[in-house]
Formats: structure tokens, C-alpha cells, sequence
């Protein structure tokens, strides 16, 4: 009678702790999300990056980054503030990342999609090469000029819409 005892408080007890395991796990991953919104604000001013908290994600409108029409020329601008970037995708190695390239809606659509992947493309070679980001977590696309966060019939709204935004996500694994 003992014996089944000790095993029902043995079952017990090494439920209780996983109960616990999974609740820490889940509290170390809601921390290291808010601490990335932190350093995300803290390390980029308000005219580079715009921070955006989602469930498992941080999103970061690079609006300091921008392209002249036609162009994938990382500007010597954009070089400072993708160095900071890479310094701080650096602090989340467990992170994915996606690079999302924006187009205004002049010219064709098609030509719009292959030039905003280029221009995710090129970000993605500079983290890669230039900050040393491990190419297995990152991953460029281009999504032309379906997602305008400005309108396309001014001069400021397209240059706008010349972007690069950037998505970390958060992995719930160890």
C-alpha cells in the first residue's frame, strides 16, 4: 500500500513541476518579447523605426530606410541604421526574421514585386554579411506595392511607401 502511495505522489509531484516548467517557459517568453520592444525603442529614434508589438512578433517599419524610385541602392544613411539593427537582432539569435520590401504603385506590378525583393534582398545580404546574421534565420520577400501605408499620389506618400519592414518572430521552443 505504501508503494502505490509513493508513486501517486511521485505522479503528483512530477506533474505539478511540468505545470510549473510550462509556466515559466511561457513567462521567459513574454519577457524576452517585451525586453525586445524596449531595446527596440530605446536603440531607434522615431524617424528610423516604427515598433509594433504583435502576439509572438515585433514588427519594425524602417522608415528611415528608403529608396529612390527604381533604385536598391542602400543609401549611406540606411548603412548606419541597418549596422544598429544588426546589433540588435544580434541580442534574439533564437529569432526568425523576414524582410518585407515595399514599392509605390508607380510602373507595373510585376516590376514593382521583383524590385521590392530586390530591395529586401539587399538588406537581407547586408545583415547577413555585414552584421553577421546567421542567413538560416532570415528570409527576404517582396510584396510591391499591395500594402501602401501612405497614398501613392504624392511625391511624400510614394516615397513612403518605398520601404523595408522588417518582422521578428518569437519562437515558443528553447
Amino acid at each position: 500500500p505504501e508503494l502505490g502511495q509513493n508513486k501517486r505522489d511521485y505522479a503528483r509531484r512530477k506533474e505539478e513541476l511540468e505545470q510549473e516548467r510550462r509556466e515559466l517557459k511561457n513567462y521567459l517568453h513574454e519577457k524576452i518579447q517585451l525586453d525586445a520592444v524596449t531595446q527596440a525603442q530605446t536603440r531607434f529614434s522615431e524617424s528610423e523605426a516604427i515598433v509594433v508589438r504583435e502576439v509572438n512578433q515585433l514588427t519594425l517599419h524602417l522608415i528611415g530606410i528608403s529608396f529612390s524610385a527604381g533604385k536598391t541602392v542602400i543609401t549611406k544613411k540606411a548603412i548606419k541604421l541597418l549596422t544598429k539593427l544588426g546589433d540588435f537582432l544580434s541580442l534574439y539569435p533564437k529569432t526568425r526574421i523576414t524582410v518585407e520590401g515595399h514599392t509605390d504603385s508607380t510602373g507595373s506590378e510585376t516590376k514593382n514585386i521583383v524590385l521590392s525583393k530586390d530591395r529586401a534582398d539587399a538588406i537581407m545580404r547586408f545583415l547577413t554579411e555585414q552584421s553577421g546574421i546567421q542567413e538560416a534565420r532570415i528570409t527576404a520577400t517582396g510584396l510591391g506595392s499591395s500594402l501602401p501605408i501612405a497614398s501613392n499620389k504624392s511625391r511624400d506618400g510614394r516615397d513612403k511607401n518605398r520601404r523595408i519592414d522588417l518582422i521578428i518572430y518569437f519562437s515558443r521552443e528553447p
